[in-house]
């Protein structure tokens, strides 16, 4: 018999309100298969007017899809009000790494919610 090849799981979005920003929390592996749904949740929070986190603490993949759904949601964020929009990764974690070789200092990206709410509070 042949090598038992592995069930892609796709990862889960969700948005949780903290104090005056949105939060959109990814866990898992995202890719193009998940990728709408971020958008979604992501335009669904800038509705808002708020400022908005994305917290990839728990993403264990994630591909050039969510790389440019990331980027899309920070030239929005540029439009209507510079640091309204920030990033959770912490150093070592699976994004972080990724956003360091691809995205670089792009879009502000800090260690924890804490420091990147207060950021985005800030403005």
């Amino acid at each position: 018999m042949g090598e038992q090849v592995e069930q892609f799981s796709p990862g889960s979005i969700r948005r949780l309100r903290e104090g005056p920003a949105w939060i959109v929390v990814m866990d898992g592996d995202h890719d193009v298969s998940t990728a709408p749904a971020l958008i979604d949740e992501l335009e669904r929070a800038f509705a808002s007017d708020a400022p908005v986190v994305v917290d990839l603490v728990d993403v264990a993949f994630m591909d050039s899809a969510i790389l440019n759904a990331l980027l899309a949601a920070r030239e929005r964020a540029l439009a209507r009000c510079e640091g309204s929009f920030a990033l959770v990764a912490p150093p070592g974690c699976f994004a972080s790494r990724v956003l360091a070789l691809v995205v670089g200092t792009l879009i502000s990206t800090y260690p924890d919610r804490t420091r990147a709410l207060a950021a985005v509070a800030a403005g």
